[in-house]
């Protein structure tokens, strides 16, 4: 499962382990199972992951579900688009011993809000620093935000597969924590993780990532971002039309064959009567602007990168 999964992370690393057991062996510090998956698959290539033997990383797990009864719960968006990972459970299976029924946890989000989130994710990851606008993403990126890719690699694996509607979002977390086996009263309130950039905050964004390269540069934009208000906000529709029946034309698509293949009707926005919000307002070009008055040399770049997004008096 990939959407909403932080929050949900922090819930279950911080559970005492009465109603599932979330092993704390292979997490990293949000309560993802991420050091525990890339040690088993080879790469160490992200920062926050441990080098350790996989083997003795599994046999650590087994050794917390020997001291419990309940469900075990893996969680890491690294296994939803991975060819290893039937491998990977099954070498998690090995080491636990027999008794236990997989199930696969997936979560399924609107094509354009999963997009935008998306979008949002992939403007502020170091790795990514996504210099695209919307359009230009959601046309060059619509199969990555397919779900039939993701949906028969898990199928291949053999195991039952349970999808989840991630909407309406606010029931979400409760609704999957239900499922799991937590009663209403022991469901905790839900924090609010890894929000979505508001729509002046992917501007900024992309703005900043366009006109700068290095990291000196981009602490010089720390007082922009900083200071920026919204700075986040719920997952917008944030796409022109032609863009968006671009990428529609793919996600009727993908919706099809995933209807075909596991009886469930992928939920998509009708676009047609939407506009494009993903402009700034004047006022808050200069705003932005005056926040940067320490940027340096790349000021003027960013400016002419942001000036790209901001509306047209005579539009409405």
């Amino acid at each position: 499962m990939k959407t909403g999964t932080t929050a949900l992370q922090n819930i279950l690393r911080d559970h005492d382990g009465s109603l599932v057991l979330f092993p704390k062996t292979g997490q990293y510090g949000t309560g993802a199972h991420h050091n525990l998956v890339y040690n088993f698959l080879g790469n160490y290539s992200n920062s926050p992951t441990v080098r350790e033997d996989s083997e003795l990383l599994f046999e650590r797990v087994a050794a917390e579900t020997r001291q419990s009864d309940a469900p075990v719960v893996i969680s890491s968006e690294v296994l939803v688009m991975h060819s290893r990972t039937g491998e990977f459970i099954k070498k998690l299976l090995d080491h636990l011993g027999g008794g236990f029924d997989v199930e696969i946890l997936f979560a399924m989000r609107e094509y354009f809000a999963r997009a935008a989130s998306l979008y949002s994710q992939m403007l502020r990851d170091e790795r990514y620093r996504e210099c695209g606008g919307p359009d230009e993403f959601i046309v060059r990126r619509a199969p990555m935000v397919a779900y039939e890719p993701a949906l028969s690699l898990l199928k291949e694996t053999g195991f039952k597969i349970h999808l989840f509607e991630y909407d309406p979002a606010p029931e979400f977390a409760p609704r999957f924590l239900k499922y799991l086996g937590f009663p209403e009263d022991r469901i905790p309130q839900i924090p609010v993780q890894n929000r979505s950039l508001s729509i002046k905050g992917m501007v900024v964004r992309v703005a900043i990532n366009r006109a700068v390269s290095s990291l000196e540069e981009r602490r010089e934009f720390a007082p922009v971002l900083q200071q920026l208000h919204p700075k986040y906000g719920r997952s917008h529709f944030i796409f022109g039309q032609e863009a968006a029946k671009v990428a529609a034309k793919r996600f009727r698509y993908d919706r099809a064959i995933v209807r075909e293949q596991f009886g469930i009707a992928a939920p998509m926005l009708d676009t047609t009567a939407l506009g494009n919000p993903f402009r700034i307002i004047e006022k808050d070009y200069e705003q932005i602007m005056a926040t940067a008055v320490n940027a340096g040399a790349a000021r003027d770049r960013f400016g002419e990168c942001l000036r790209e997004f901001v509306r047209s008096p005579s539009a409405r």
